[in-house]
């Protein structure tokens, strides 16, 4: 829906004009961070959601919302997840998320049906288990698991084809 592509992208806009997230606009380029590729396996910036929005990329709001969650990810694998670097990019998709919401919330749910919403949950909680690996690996000393047993960390392994 365009009322809906429209405010998204002004708020990827206000984001994108903040000096604050100048480290989060453009994809990371190869020659200009050194072995990012090797770390990160895929690079996404504000610059590129927009681009994508513009060109009707995606198809469910759950698709949209990983993208953005995305720069918070690659930003905790190549950072760390306590560093000053994630922490924005943690407030980056918390605002892109805040906006999607809010703007299904003042439209009277008319973007987002059940079935969508069910796909956005699912999509969050894979996203979130994601999350959580990613922090416990950039934890120091990351072979005591402060979330919860070993096996459903395991589990969470395969899950995003680490074993």
């Amino acid at each position: 829906d365009k009322t809906f592509v429209n405010q998204v992208l002004v708020k990827l806009d206000e984001l994108t004009n903040n000096v604050d997230n100048e480290a989060f606009i453009e994809i990371p380029r190869k020659e200009t961070i050194k072995n990012y590729y090797e770390v990160v396996p895929v690079g996404i910036g504000l610059s590129f959601i927009r681009e994508r929005l513009l060109n009707n990329y995606y198809q469910t709001y759950a698709s949209l919302l990983f993208d953005c969650r995305l720069i918070y990810l690659n930003s905790c694998i190549y950072n760390g997840c306590n560093t000053e670097f994630s922490t924005k990019a943690r407030e980056i998709f918390n605002e892109l998320q805040a906006k999607v919401k809010n703007i299904e919330i003042n439209n009277g749910n008319k973007y987002i049906n059940s079935s969508t919403k069910n796909d956005i949950q699912q999509s969050e909680s894979k996203i979130d288990k994601i999350s959580r690996l990613i922090e416990i690996e950039n934890t120091p000393n990351n072979s005591s698991n402060k979330f919860g047993k070993k096996d459903e960390m395991e589990n969470d392994d395969k899950m995003i084809g680490k074993k």
